[in-house]
């Protein structure tokens, strides 16, 4: 799989999950949310810990 220039990673994922099943789309979904919510998480706390 190519990612099309100037779509990005968005672009290059969203062409990915338009060959899964709907199954698959929405775990590869919530995985996605899932690392997501952790790295903001993270973010946000070195920002309150660190300010």
């Amino acid at each position: 799989m190519v990612a099309l220039p100037g779509r990005g990673l968005i672009g290059g994922l969203s062409m990915l999950t338009f060959y899964f099943s709907g199954t698959l789309q929405l775990a590869v979904g919530s995985w996605i949310a899932l690392i997501g919510f952790f790295v903001g998480g993270v973010a946000t706390a070195m920002l309150l810990f660190y300010v």
